[in-house]
């Protein structure tokens, strides 16, 4: 069950959804595109709202002490009865549970994937499967080989429809900056703006709120995932710029910063 709400000075966390272990991965972009595993653990969604700023709010998903944002321009696509992926500008992830995961618990998660990201399933657009609808069974020891090829375009069409650049990521040069790296650099900006909503030092001058679904002013204001993803592309350009490289790509604009979205 949820637990109460977490209250700080200024702003309060509630816990959505747990599970006592999950395990989430990292689909590189490199040549060798490696699955690597960067948490195993109890998973958690919460969501975080300003006292000040109630109109303000943002939901995190975590395994262990591994955190990345969930965004209503976040794709996840679900490629088995317990396994999804979801897709930011120069990252894929892959967050699958065990087998003792039941379809009730399943199906409560899906509808938080629902409410607060760009949720599809691959059931629904699938005619020749085998599991379930699925291209295999989330036991299969080539899963990632089968399921990776079909679930990528399926993420990058979503954050192309966004305006996000799919794949690897443009700071990668030279073996810097690698999708290991930048998803831990993901985790560690998605924990420091959660401290900046709950401290109160993330305030509205800090942000820009576009109307882009033509909700009315009173719906609260759901993060863009460029809000964490400009901060990540700032350190990869720092990083590139400490190793003595004299031409690196721009950073993106970040005036997109939140969309409205149904409130919590």
């Amino acid at each position: 069950m949820p637990e109460f709400p977490r209250q700080f000075p200024n702003g309060k966390t509630t816990e959505l959804f747990h599970y006592p272990i999950a395990a989430i991965m990292s689909m590189g972009y490199e040549k060798r595109q490696s699955v690597t595993l960067l948490a195993l653990g109890g998973f958690f969604v919460n969501v975080v709202v300003q006292l000040v700023n109630p109109l303000l709010k943002i939901t995190v998903c975590s395994v262990n002490q591994f955190q990345w944002p969930l965004t209503k321009d976040t794709p996840i696509i679900r490629m088995g009865q317990r396994t999804f992926f979801f897709a930011f500008p120069g990252l894929l992830y892959a967050l699958q549970f065990p087998r003792v995961c039941g379809p009730t618990v399943v199906a409560c998660l899906v509808r938080l994937f629902k409410r607060f990201s760009y949720y599809q399933d691959f059931a629904d657009f699938s005619t020749a499967c085998s599991v379930a609808g699925y291209p295999c069974s989330d036991n299969e020891p080539s899963l990632w080989n089968i399921v990776r090829p079909l679930a990528e375009p399926m993420a990058h069409d979503v954050l192309a429809l966004f305006g996000h650049r799919p794949g690897l990521s443009r700071f990668y040069v030279s073996n810097h900056n690698s999708s290991y790296t930048r998803a831990i650099r993901l985790s560690a900006t998605t924990r420091t703006i959660m401290e900046a909503f709950v401290s109160g030092s993330l305030t509205l001058s800090c942000i820009t709120i576009q109307d882009s679904y033509n909700e009315p002013p009173c719906i609260p204001a759901c993060a863009s995932i460029t809000v964490f993803t400009c901060l990540v592309d700032a350190l990869e350009a720092s990083t590139l710029v400490s190793h003595g490289f004299k031409s690196i790509p721009l950073l993106d604009s970040c005036n997109n910063a939140c969309y409205p979205s149904p409130g919590f």
